[in-house]
């Protein structure tokens, strides 16, 4: 039986750390797929690379989003408390466009991208 969900934490390299409110979607794979129908009925499929990456609902802290959004060569770690594994990601950056609920804190509209991931 698998076990997902739980405690998790997220810090980048340089020592900051951001908490995670409730949703972290991850895109595990760095390759998109797409089939294509050809004017003979055919089917062919492409292929797309794409980064490694998660997006994530964070806690309004007062994070500097410009630094954030701008900075590139990010190294973060994501750990699973409950489930014991551990996420890292190396050579990525942020993208997207921030917004924030100022009812109740959550910063939604960030993703991580990264060519490079590990789990352990």
């Amino acid at each position: 039986m698998a076990t997902f969900g739980g405690v998790m934490s997220f810090r980048l390299s340089n020592g900051t750390q951001m908490r995670i409110r409730g949703d972290f979607t991850e895109r595990p794979s760095n390759i998109t797929a797409a089939t294509v129908t050809n004017q003979d009925g055919s089917i062919d499929k492409t292929i797309t690379p794409r980064p490694y990456g998660f997006s994530a609902t964070f806690v309004d802290e007062g994070q500097d989003f410009d630094d954030l959004l701008l900075e590139t060569g990010i190294n973060a770690t994501v750990v699973e408390e409950n489930t014991g594994k551990t996420r890292l990601y190396s050579g990525g950056q942020f993208s997207g466009e921030v917004s924030i609920d100022r009812s109740n804190g959550a910063v939604t509209g960030l993703e991580f991208d990264a060519p490079n991931r590990q789990v352990v």
